[in-house]
């Protein structure tokens, strides 16, 4: 499988299922929750963004990783 396909892949999962972006939104909301910050102000929004640009960052180094090993057993 392709970085591309892999990349569809986990996208389609993503994105194909409501209850996981619901589950995705209500993760982080506990998180800007717990940092104290009031809900509806734009440093809220802020921190929402943030929560999920840490969870892309964590996929996208896991399906890196996922590549590198596949690479390195081919070798």
């Amino acid at each position: 499988m392709t970085i591309v396909s892999t990349a569809l892949l986990f996208a389609g999962l993503l994105t194909g299922c409501q209850t996981l972006d619901d589950l995705d939104r209500e993760t982080y909301q506990r998180a800007c929750d717990n940092l104290e910050i009031a809900r509806g102000t734009p440093q809220y929004d802020e921190c929402m963004l943030q929560q999920q640009r840490m969870d892309n960052d964590n996929l996208q180094r896991s399906m890196d990783r996922s590549t590198e090993e596949r690479l390195l057993k081919k070798l």
